[in-house]
């Protein structure tokens, strides 16, 4: 008996731990006041109605090609424009607008009229292939010998003037072998003299034949050494000169009718000390120093 009643009270007293167990874990898995989520606010967001264009395959963004006339019509140039351009908007070919409006080149002006021959009544003029020309045989021409023929004499217009150059200059600008035209200050007649030689004054000889009948026309039909005003022109300068127009000494130029060269002097150039002059040594002659001054218009 005693046995029984203490199963019961064990059975009893298990059924209430237990209990006491489920509810400490039930207390236990409830979540607390200050852990509870707070609830957010919904925002409301306007929306924004969405245009839709549908698309179509015949749309384009550029301008619509022009139509193109039935009849001929005047086209004002706007920039940018070529013929060709213009030719391919209204069915003509370039030739076509450039035979009806004559023009010399294809460029194009602004504002520039046109006339475009859309008729097509505007015809091109087709060229003819020219004929082959058939060269002609050439006989090769014999070479030319430096001219050196008779020349009709001239006259300077107007009153010769040289430039006063020393002849330590001179003597670097007129070179030995290099032919000068010559202007006689008194009566204007020019000829044409080659320097053969000469250090303190230059050796000359008239050029051709010709030029030896104007020297001895100068002295009055005979040959002299009285100093004669004179100017000399070589590469381009104007060189004040005196001359003494009487053959002597060597000579290089055979076939002038000159035996021989005859002086030159420029200003401050000396004389070569021959058996010509009185004291066989070289100086300055003032006779033709003066005369270079003439030459100088001094």
């Amino acid at each position: 008996m005693a046995r029984k009643r203490y199963n019961l009270l064990n059975r009893a007293f298990s059924a209430i731990f237990l209990t006491g167990v489920v509810l400490v874990s039930v207390l236990v898995s409830q979540p607390k006041a200050a852990d509870k989520p707070i609830p957010q606010k919904e925002k409301k967001v306007a929306v924004q109605p969405v245009s839709y264009t549908p698309r179509t395959n015949n749309v384009s963004s550029r301008a619509d090609k022009p139509t193109k006339p039935s009849a001929d019509f005047i086209y004002t140039v706007k920039q940018g424009d070529t013929l060709y351009d213009l030719a391919l908007t209204y069915g003509v070919n370039v030739e076509q607008i450039v035979a009806a409006n004559g023009l010399a080149s294809e460029k194009l002006s602004l504002d520039q009229k046109l006339l475009i021959p859309v008729s097509g009544k505007v015809r091109v003029a087709k060229v003819a292939a020219a004929k082959p020309v058939i060269p002609r045989k050439v006989i090769a021409a014999r070479p030319v010998v430096a001219a050196r023929t008779a020349a009709a004499t001239t006259r300077y217009a107007g009153r010769a003037i040289g430039s006063l150059l020393n002849w330590s200059k001179v003597q670097n600008i007129f070179n030995i072998g290099e032919v000068a035209t010559v202007i006689d200050v008194n009566t204007g007649y020019t000829f044409k003299i080659k320097r053969t030689g000469g250090h303190n004054h230059a050796d000359c000889e008239p050029f051709t034949a010709s030029d030896s009948a104007v020297i001895k026309r100068l002295y009055g039909g005979s040959w002299s050494w009285d100093r004669r005003a004179i100017v000399v022109i070589v590469d381009g300068q104007n060189i004040a000169a005196s001359m003494a127009g009487m053959p002597h000494g060597s000579e290089t130029i055979s076939d002038n009718k000159f035996s021989g060269h005859f002086d030159v002097h420029f200003y401050g150039s000396k004389t070569h000390g021959s058996e010509y002059t009185h004291s066989h040594t070289p100086m300055v002659d003032p006779d033709h120093q003066a005369m270079v001054r003439k030459a100088a218009g001094r």
